[in-house]
């Protein structure tokens, strides 16, 4: 009895206490060790110099530290904070890693003297002794005070404990090994899962999973539970009303009341997780938009090394989708690689940079022309370190500004011109209008006669002068006629052999079938025979010409690479030469009026402006294709004809068509005034004349009647012709109108000079296209 009180009394008593303070201190530094990695969470890459901040975190009383000594060390072993006195020996350790996300960062040590429980110990083992000899005397007074001490030490560890479990903001669970049932849960798990603590008891662990995720679980469970260093992947666990949170957990292994069994320590990051997946797919948006953008964007080093570049930035410069961009050097994307100094120099200075235009090189070493918008970003010392741009193709702007730019130029070279043609036109309407009435005058003798045949031969080239400065502005009045084009290259071929000369060789490929156009006969004959000239003088040793002809039917791809022409069906009509060709600086400029490649006195220059202003203006398109040494191509586009009516055909009568009606003839200038009126009258008509829209006014107020036809000019000073026949048609509203100009009808009804349904004879004309114009106008037929 005294041996066994003696020895099994201290050794019982050292074995509990042993292992309530081992206990103490594992749960203590498991709670330290969770309160670290929160914040090293937070600050991962700077922790280990917050000692401030660590030492408050290990310095909450967790049980009594008075003697206790407690290190963390970094990853790497290394010491990076020690807090509290060195306690005396012998000393119990204990370390618990810092796990962070699943990776073991670091580790915290708890160490605490034996001396205490050791003089405890001892004191026990005295008081056995002593009741081992007195077991009698005091067996009722030292050992019930030394067990009720005991008891009250245990009681209150176990009460500091339970405090401290369930202040844990972690869920921590104990779960038995062999059954996977809990054990003990804390109050984080309750208010998390929404499970009293005794319906929590009753379950394993496996109720906590999906059941989708729950096999998975149990194949991995055992590789975890081997080495419980490993970290535990991200994981899903139910909650009591249905709803899956995102866990993340640390398992430790330890016994729980004579049991083997794991404690589990999670945390809710499912908001953790929706936040990182919308900042990811923020991030995806923001890459799709850019990528989705028609416009270059690109950031670089400020050596010029390329960071990023979207796909608008990789087309636009060559580069493939998937190419490595990092081994680019920026510099040799500059069409002068020393221009990027220049940038850098500039991006240097604060304010605001405007777009910049300038040129760059494709990887193919091709220039292009761009608009960029560059920012920088500069580091703490306000050194530009990075570049960021928007780069825009500018190309197709280029070239439509020059495109703009030559019609510009076009349209007031052609003002000025169809300007000139009008006026000259007046001036050949009383030539050919006194040519005529000599013409008629049956006592004109025979030399008389032959002189006048050559003066009215001289009004006809001059009349095809006027024409062609009318075409050269666009305003010559054409007479488009369906055309079969195989049929008039035929018929011009005939005329070209003898114009051209037995040097050249004149070839024909046309097409089956051909479609008809629409155009004017005689103009079109005249802008083949210019091209045929042309190449002509471009072989003068002699060579061939090639005329082609074929249906095609244009896309909008191919359109927009020819340019000025409208998707549909078209008859391409080809003049191909093997002569000299166009220098390449001299191939933009053929089209410019009085530009010509030629010897002075060989050309005016005027010849292909002539033939671009009556094919645009019968709303075609031509284009030259030239190389040196190898010959030209002039290419012509002309709409395939809409309409299905036939050509008309005017059969020229015995006899001029005349009358008896009374004509009010206005016309500001004198002399043709005049001729009209004289030619009118030699038709059976009784005329009046008028200088101007007021005295055509004050004539129909003064006439016993209205008259019959009002043939008036449409360009006049004071009231216009459009204001005298409006002024007309309301007061005397069964006078016929009929106009007269010396422009076209698509140019005076453009201008707002007339409506488009008017009738309207272009001038020059001669008697007998008056007399037929008046009659019509007359007899109410269609203008």
């Amino acid at each position: 009895m005294t041996l066994a009180v003696t020895i099994i009394l201290p050794a019982g008593y050292f074995a509990i206490a042993y292992r309530e303070l081992v206990h103490e201190l594992t749960f203590a530094a498991h709670l330290k060790a969770n309160r670290l990695a929160r914040y090293i969470y937070t600050s991962r890459e700077f922790w280990q110099y917050q000692k401030h901040r660590l030492d408050q975190l290990i310095e909450v009383p967790e049980a009594d530290e008075s003697a206790m000594r407690q290190r963390i060390y970094d990853g790497e072993g290394k010491l990076v904070l020690e807090a509290g006195a060195e306690p005396a020996a012998p000393l119990i350790t204990v370390d618990v890693p810092l796990v962070v996300a699943g990776s073991t960062v670091g580790a915290i040590e708890t160490a605490a003297s034996l001396r205490p429980l050791l003089a405890h110990t001892a004191l026990v083992s005295l008081l056995g002794a002593v009741l081992g000899f007195a077991t009698f005397f005091i067996m009722r007074v030292v050992p019930l005070r030394a067990i009720d001490r005991t008891l009250a030490d245990l009681d209150d560890l176990q009460v500091r404990y339970r405090r401290l479990f369930d202040a844990s903001p972690f869920i921590t669970l104990v779960i038995d090994r062999a059954t996977s049932r809990l054990l003990d849960a804390n109050e984080a798990a309750v208010r998390q899962y929404g499970w009293s603590r005794e319906e929590l008891l009753a379950k394993t662990s496996n109720e906590f999973y999906p059941p989708e995720d729950l096999p998975t679980i149990i194949a991995a469970r055992a590789r975890f539970l081997a080495d419980p260093s490993q970290p535990v992947p991200p994981l899903r666990h139910r909650r009591k009303d249905g709803t899956v949170i995102d866990v993340e957990q640390t398992i430790l292994p330890l016994e729980f009341a004579g049991r083997a069994a794991y404690m589990v320590m999670a945390r809710d990051v499912t908001e953790r997780n929706r936040a990182m997946k919308e900042l990811h797919e923020s991030e995806r948006k923001y890459e799709d938009l850019i990528e989705s953008l028609p416009v270059g964007i690109v950031e670089t080093t400020a050596d010029a090394r390329i960071v990023t570049a979207n796909a608008a930035w990789r087309r636009i410069f060559g580069f493939g989708k998937d190419e490595d961009l990092s081994k680019v050097d920026g510099h040799t994307l500059y069409a002068n690689p020393a221009d990027r100094a220049a940038v850098m120099e500039t991006m240097q200075n604060d304010g605001p940079r405007p777009a910049v235009e300038a040129v760059f090189r494709r990887r193919d070493g091709t220039l292009f022309p761009i608009e960029r918008y560059l920012t920088s970003v500069r580091d703490e010392h306000g050194k530009v370190v990075t570049l960021r741009g928007i780069v825009i193709d500018i190309t197709q702007r280029k070239l439509l500004e020059a495109q703009l730019h030559q019609a510009q130029k076009m349209e007031a070279v052609g003002k000025l011109t169809g300007g000139i043609a009008h006026d000259f036109n007046n001036i050949m309407m009383i030539m050919m209008a006194n040519v005529e009435a000599l013409e008629d005058d049956e006592e004109l003798g025979r030399s008389a006669r032959r002189r006048v045949a050559q003066i009215s031969r001289a009004v006809e080239r001059a009349a095809d002068l006027t024409r062609s400065l009318l075409a050269f502005s666009r305003k010559l009045p054409l007479n488009p006629r369906r055309l079969d084009l195989n049929a008039l290259v035929v018929d011009t071929g005939r005329l070209l052999q003898r114009t051209l000369g037995s040097e050249i060789e004149i070839e024909a490929a046309l097409g089956d079938d051909l479609w008809l156009v629409e155009v004017d006969r005689s103009q079109f004959e005249n802008a083949l025979v210019n091209l045929c000239l042309n190449s002509r003088d471009a072989m003068p040793n002699g060579g061939r010409v090639l005329i082609e002809t074929a249906n095609v039917q244009l896309d909008r791809e191919a359109c927009e690479r020819i340019g000025g022409i409208s998707p549909g069906a078209y008859v391409r009509l080809a003049v191909i030469d093997s002569g000299t060709g166009i220098p390449p600086d001299a191939l933009p400029r053929v089209f410019d009026p009085f530009f010509t490649t030629k010897e002075v006195g060989k050309g005016t220059g005027l010849g292909l402006s002539m033939v671009q202003g009556f094919i645009i203006q019968s709303k075609g398109h031509i284009d030259i294709l030239s190389e040196p040494k190898r010959g030209t191509t002039v290419t012509i586009h002309l709409p395939r004809a809409s309409s299905l009516r036939e050509s008309d055909s005017s059969a020229a009568g015995p006899a001029l068509p005349s009358g008896r009606e009374e004509i009010l003839v206005v016309e500001d200038e004198p002399r043709v005034r005049s001729a009209m009126v004289e030619q009118l009258q030699s038709l059976g008509y009784a005329v009046t004349p008028a200088a101007d829209g007021a005295a055509g006014i004050a004539a129909c107020q003064a006439a016993g009647r209205p008259f019959d036809l009002l043939l008036t000019d449409v360009v006049m000073p004071g009231i216009t012709g459009k204001a005298l026949a409006d002024e007309v048609s309301r007061r005397w509203p069964q006078t016929a109108i009929l106009f007269m100009s010396g422009y076209s009808r698509d140019t005076i009804v453009h201008d707002s000079r007339l409506d488009p349904g008017a009738r309207l004879i272009a001038k020059p004309f001669r008697k007998a296209d008056l007399a037929l114009a008046v009659r019509k106008a007359l007899d109410g037929d269609d203008a």
